[in-house]
């Protein structure tokens, strides 16, 4: 059987073409997977830093709060000292 050397080249050739090929649509799917996974990451990163911005928000917001809070304790302090002031006189 006589394989002529053309026919040889072209299905040479035709393999190489169809590889580059595969190789290549591998290659962008492998890319869009790490593009995918970059930004979940991204996005989970920031969903994490947007979480302790409002923690550290709301503990400023316990530290200084709006309204004066007066203690029990300290209340009846000022009620002692108060009646104390008052029998000196």
């Amino acid at each position: 059987m006589y394989v002529s050397p053309y026919l040889g080249a072209g299905l040479l050739l035709f393999a190489v073409i169809v590889g580059y090929f595969i190789r290549t649509r591998n290659e962008n799917k492998l890319k869009r997977r790490i593009k995918d996974v970059e930004t979940d990451l991204l996005r989970n990163h920031d969903q994490i830093l947007q979480l302790q911005r409002e923690k550290i928000e709301l503990l400023r917001q316990l530290d200084n709060p709006g309204i004066p809070v007066i203690s029990i304790a300290q209340g009846k302090d000022e009620q002692k000292t108060k009646k104390q002031g008052a029998l000196v006189k």
